[in-house]
């Protein structure tokens, strides 16, 4: 009886590390040629960004997340972009200038617009960026204080304002003027 106790456990033990071996062998490899896709960004998200430094140097990390239910879909010459909305548990817009009351700075912070862009170029390798869209007051004001599909829908061909580009761990990667399609990049400004 013993015998037949040891066989069961040492038997069990080995499907198990098959088992184990197994889902080793079955998880996707993310190489160059793996069709960039929205189901691959999804998952390449959970198997390798989220276990990366980049996404643990976050202090959000865990407070913000893509919105997997509304990709996009771009491609500029070689570069692949998948793009989402960002759901943040904490928004924070910068509203530089100091002519807006509160409440206008509130409805100003409110309509901006967060998305989540993941940027595959010809390496292979893989880039996240933030991007925060801030209308200009006036512009806010005659799109009745929405400008979801304008930024979206549109490619932001009629949008005024600014465009903030952070990596992951929110650093401010650059700052564009937007103006009805054209971009203007903002120098920073070195103290």
């Amino acid at each position: 009886m013993k015998t037949v106790l040891k066989l069961l456990g040492f038997a069990s033990i080995l499907i198990l590390i098959a088992t184990g071996c197994q889902k080793i062998l079955d998880e996707p490899s993310f190489k160059v040629n793996a069709e960039f896709d929205a189901a691959f960004v999804k998952e390449w998200y959970y198997g390798t960004f989220k276990k990366s430094s980049e996404w643990l140097s976050s202090v959000e990390h865990g407070k913000k997340i893509p919105d997997w239910k509304h990709p996009v879909y771009k491609k500029i010459g070689n570069i692949k972009i998948i793009e989402y909305p960002l759901i943040k548990a904490n928004k924070k817009i910068p509203v530089l200038s100091e002519k807006f009351l509160p409440l206008e700075r509130v409805k100003l912070s409110e309509a901006s617009v967060d998305r989540i862009v993941f940027v595959q170029k010809n390496d292979g390798k893989i880039s996240v960026r933030e991007l925060s869209f801030i209308p200009e007051w006036d512009y806010l004001k005659s799109n009745n204080f929405d400008i979801i599909d304008e930024v979206v829908s549109n490619n932001a061909k009629n949008f005024i304002g600014q465009l903030l580009v952070n990596d992951w761990s929110g650093k401010q990667v650059s700052k564009w003027q937007i103006h009805n399609g054209s971009f203007k990049k903002i120098k920073r400004k070195i103290n």
